[in-house]
């Protein structure tokens, strides 16, 4: 006897109470954050700071925090959001009696990360390998000449300095990453 049984109102009260949330969760004003953007065209080495950004609404945790006062990596045209992996916002000054070379870096290197730098010897040369301990100072932009080979400044002692400069022009000079050792 269907005309006997309860009508369904608790269900349907109950499937509008979870359309309603739904909706609300759905429809609800997001929190919006400033971000920078960049304001004109700024080229690969240009200092970005509160002046060549503008600030526009975004809305929160869509883009990760930037900090400013930094260098720009790579050109960056007007009106492009800024993120941390286009501004380095570190010195990239090596430590007192220092010097840094541009080398190419293995996937994973870091800023900050510690390096041991391989001499090989050169064609023809008798002699071991020699062993650099360094510091990554920071990681270059991708070369569109040689995509697929990241390359980064690499702080070594002012001892090791001319070695390390033939080996890596020779192209003699290989970079490992680990951990364990001090500079």
């Amino acid at each position: 006897m269907l005309w006997l049984s309860r009508p369904p109102y608790l269900r349907w009260l109950g499937a509008a109470v979870i359309l309603g949330l739904a909706l609300w969760i759905e429809l609800r004003p997001r929190a919006e954050v400033e971000h920078p953007y960049a304001r004109t065209d700024l080229a690969a080495g240009s200092v970005v700071d509160a002046e060549s950004v503008e600030w526009r609404p975004v809305p929160g945790g869509v883009l990760p925090p930037v900090e400013l006062d930094g260098l720009a990596l790579v050109d960056i045209p007007a009106g492009e959001p800024l993120s941390p992996a286009l501004i380095a916002t570190d010195s990239v000054e090596p430590p007192e009696g220092w010097w840094a070379l541009e080398v190419p870096l293995p996937a994973g290197a870091l800023p900050g990360g510690l390096v041991r730098m391989v001499l090989l010897p050169g064609l023809g040369v008798a002699g071991q390998s020699q062993v650099v301990e360094g510091e990554v100072m920071a990681g270059l932009p991708d070369d569109p000449l040689n995509p697929g080979e990241p390359t980064g400044l690499v702080a070594i002692p002012a001892a090791a300095a001319a070695p390390a400069a033939a080996a890596v022009a020779e192209g003699r000079a290989v970079v490992l990453i680990g951990g364990g050792f001090a500079p």
